[in-house]
Order: structure tokens, then sequence, then C-alpha cells
């Protein structure tokens, strides 16, 4: 019994580590319109441009030299000052980073439809020779064979060609940015588009935005872009015009007659007066982004939210929750791993628009995270990459499957998660996805009663607290309403952990393409799988 307790101990100061040293800094985002004088426009015109032009040669200068700093920069290009040139360097290292990010989910896209396209061209190989070898027979399918051979080895070079291109951008960091859009470069060769039309569109797409980053110790948080308060939910900004065009327009350029949304009045005031005060200790930094869109300024500040005391705890037990195309599942569990509680929030994807998309998962969420609230306990949920899932689309055959599941944004989901729970005080933490589903659909499924999905979510919540897993010689499956029983191979039963359910997940998916051959189990016996 000492030692059980003393396992308990460890286990939450470990967990405790861990969350500790998983815990990020939030950001979020609060957007609000800005009603410039004509005078004013023509100034932010100016500021766009040289800002906007800054960033694109200093771009050019950085693929010449991968170790150009700003400061360095600076001092052959002093249209702008350090804080300005500071901004500008972030924005470009984050779209190097962006880049290189993208280039990895399509490196790996490419690859699997390769190794998808080799399988295809192999079967058409193998009829064309059929045909070739009996031709009384397959006489008139040989020149459709033939072209739709040549078609897919044509395909197959130029998702070769591509993959090296990738792999070699990606090895060498070589970037190519076209500032404007691609689509609207080409635009000017359109024969219907006039040039003076065209070049218009062309600045106001290159040139429509600047990002000013602050600090904690700089003037209202951010010494070039600095909000005042002016009196009830209205604020003035005071922007620090670019060096080059001080001698035109003055030093500073103030807009006035700011208001935020009604949901962040108090917020944004709250933080305004802390950063205008010296002597405060709430001071925060305030990164702040001007731009143009459709004609309409917009202003938007990105800044740390109020710190929402925390609500839930793992000593008791967990919540795990499993996210799917159709679903939010999440299953409640005590500190021993026994099962409490199970909920389903169903919802319907298919045929909607990207907002009722939004709304739709928002409310899936909302429902989860009240309900690991209403529990007092953690919320668990599993680590997935859908970027990799998604490139497994075109490889099933159910069709509403794969609409679903392109339909699915579980990027949306996981950020929707994390905004909801930092809000309402639940703690939230990741496991490793691997297995869960499996480990769901064999170990629990049909013991509890679950559905494959409050299954999942079980062993979601079990596996946050490392409880092993045990195989049992003998798997009941039920499938739909029909129960189905299966001995497990000793080669499973005997294997290494690590090894346990690599092996497992492959017997059962060969097991699971032959349910033709499945035999209905009557009380005691127990057919061959």
């Amino acid at each position: 019994m000492i030692f059980k307790f003393l396992y308990f101990i460890l286990n939450l100061n470990k967990s405790d580590k861990e969350k500790a040293m998983t815990e990020k800094k939030r950001i979020i985002s609060i957007m609000t319109g800005l009603d410039p004088d004509k005078k004013q426009q023509d100034i932010l015109s100016e500021i766009f441009r040289v800002v906007n032009s800054y960033k694109h040669r200093f771009f050019k200068q950085s693929l010449v030299n991968p170790s150009l700093t700003e400061k360095d920069f600076r001092h052959e290009d002093n249209r702008l000052d350090r804080r300005w040139s500071r901004s500008v360097e972030e924005d470009v290292v984050g779209m190097k980073d962006s880049i290189q990010s993208n280039r990895k989910n399509y490196l790996a896209d490419k690859k699997d439809r390769l190794v998808s396209l080799n399988k295809t061209i192999q079967k058409i190989s193998h009829k064309y020779h059929n045909a070739l070898t009996f031709p009384e027979n397959f006489s008139q399918q040989l020149p459709g064979l033939l072209k739709t051979l040549r078609f897919h080895y044509r395909k197959k070079a130029l998702l070769e060609q591509s993959i090296r291109k990738l792999n070699y951008d990606l090895q060498n960091h070589r970037f190519s940015i076209c500032f404007g859009s691609k689509k609207l470069f080409s635009k000017q060769f359109n024969p219907c588009v006039t040039h003076s039309d065209w070049q218009r569109q062309w600045q106001e797409s290159r040139y429509h935005s600047f990002r000013l980053t602050g600090a904690k110790d700089e003037t209202c948080g951010n010494a070039n872009a600095q909000l005042h308060f002016v009196k009830n939910n209205c604020y003035s900004l005071k922007l620090r015009i670019p060096l080059v065009l001080e001698k035109q327009y003055g030093k500073y350029l103030a807009i006035d007659n700011i208001h935020f949304p009604e949901k962040t009045q108090s917020f944004m005031q709250n933080i305004i007066l802390a950063n205008n005060d010296k002597s405060s200790t709430a001071r925060q930094p305030l990164t702040i982004s001007v731009s143009k869109i459709k004609g309409k300024y917009r202003l938007t500040i990105q800044c740390t939210p109020e710190k929402v005391d925390v609500v839930t705890t793992d000593t008791f037990g967990v919540v795990g929750m499993d996210m799917n195309a159709d679903n939010i599942t999440v299953a409640d569990i005590d500190r021993n791993g026994k099962i409490q509680e199970t909920k389903i929030f169903r919802f319907n994807l298919n045929g909607k628009s990207t907002g009722q998309r939004e709304n739709i998962i928002i409310e899936a969420i909302n429902k989860a995270v009240d309900f690991a609230q209403s529990k007092g306990k953690d919320l668990i949920y599993e680590d997935l990459d859908f970027s990799q899932k998604k490139q497994q689309l075109y490889k099933s055959e159910n069709k509403d499957y794969n609409r679903m599941l392109s339909s699915f944004s579980y990027l949306k989901m996981k950020t929707q998660l994390l905004s909801r729970a930092y809000k309402c005080g639940v703690r939230i933490s990741k496991v490793n996805p691997a297995y869960t589903s499996l480990t769901g659909r064999l170990l629990h499924s049909k013991r509890y009663g679950l559905s494959v999905h409050e299954a999942a979510a079980y062993a979601i919540a079990r596996k946050y607290y490392e409880i092993k897993e045990i195989i049992k010689k003998i798997i009941t499956l039920n499938v739909k309403g029909k129960t189905f029983m299966f001995t497990v191979p000793e080669k499973i039963l005997k294997s290494e952990s690590r090894s346990q359910y690599r092996l497992l997940q492959k017997w059962f998916k060969n097991l699971w393409l032959s349910q033709s051959t499945w035999k209905l189990c009557s009380s005691h016996v127990n057919p061959s799988g």
C-alpha cells in the first residue's frame, strides 16, 4: 500500500513538471476598424510602400547572404529605424519558416502519391502484358491500355521531378516569393485588363500592410505604435513615421476615434491603461498591425490575455477526448483508470460552408470543455498530425468518408479547444495518439459496451496515466450488432511491448479485410479468425 502511494505521488510530480515544461505563453488577436481621413490615408499609403519595399529588399539580400541581420542591412538601407527594421526581420524569418514547414508536408504528400502511382502503373502494365499475350481476346483494349500507361508514366516523371526540386530547396534553404501573388502578376498579360488597372491592383496587393513588434519596457508596450485611452471605449493611435518620410510628414501620425468590439472593451482598457502607467506590474508588449483590405483599414493588436485560474485537476481522474470528422467523444475516468461516464457530441460538416463548419465545431468543442469543467478534471486529447491523415484521402474507397474528412479541420478544432479551455480554466494535456483507436476497439469496446469512439476516448484518458494495456488471448468484436470472437496469435502475445501493438495492428488490419470469412460465434465457441 505504501509503495502504491509513493508511486502515485511520484506520478503527480512528474505530470506537474511536464505541464510546467509544456506550458506556452498564449497570444490572442483583437481586430477593429480604422477611419483615417484623406490626408492620413495618403500618409499610410506611403508608409505601406516604404516598409514593404524595405522588406522585399531585405528578403532578396537575405537569399544572397543567409547570415544577414537587420542591423547589418540597416547600415546599407537607412530608411527605417531599429524598431521598424526589427519587425521587418521577424516578418521575413516567419515567412521562411512557414515555407520550410509547408515543404515538408508537400514532400510527404508527393512521396505517398508516388507509391500509389507505382502500384497503379504495375496493375495497368500487368493488364497490358496479358493483352499482348492473348491478342485474340484483348485486341480492342490494347490502344486504351497503352494510352493510359503512357499517361501515368508522364505523371510519374513530373511527380519525381517535383520531389527532387522540393528536396533540393528544403535542404539548401532556397526560397522564392512573389510579393503580390503569382496569379496577379500573370494578370498583366490578360488582354482584357488594361495596364493601368493591373498596376493599381498590383501596387495595392504588394503594399497593403505593416506590422510593428512591441516590447514590455517600451512606451505603451510599443514605442512606434502607441495606443492611448481617451474616454469611454475611445482610443487614439500615435504612429511613428519612418525616418525617410519624417521631413515630408513629420515625426508622428495620430489617428483618433478608435473603438473596440463590445466583448473586448474592458479587457483592452485595462491593458492600455496598465501600459500607460510606467509603475504598473501588468505592463505587456503589444504587436500592432495596420492593413488595408478591399479599401477598408484594419487595426490588429496581439497581446497576452488575462490570466484565468485553473479549476481542474488530475488528482482524481481525467477526461479523455477523441476528435473525429463527425463527432467529438469524451470519456471520464478515475485515477485508477476505471470508466465513469461517456458523452458523444455529434455533428455533420458535409455540405456546409466554411462559416457553418466553424460554428458547428465551436459548439461541439465548447460542450466537451464544459463537460470537463463540470467534472473538475483535466482534459486529455491526442496530438494528431492531421496533414498526414489528409494525405491518405485518395486511398480510401469510401466516398462519404472522404467527403467528411476533407471538410474536417483538425487545426480549427485544436485552436478552438485551446481557446475555450483557457477561458474556462480547464487544464489540457496531449498524449501520443499511437494505437489508441486500436486498443480502444479491441480491448475496451465490447467489455464496457462502448462505441468505437467512446473506447478511443477511454484509451486516450488511460494513456495519460501510462496504464499498461493487457492484450488477452481471446478478443471479442461487436460489428453491426453481431458478435465475433478471435484468437490472438501467440507471436503477438509473446512479443516485446514495443513491437506488440505494431504486430497487433497488422494482424487486425488483415483480419478486417477478410470480413467475408468471419463466422458468428455461439455462446462459448471461438471461431477461427
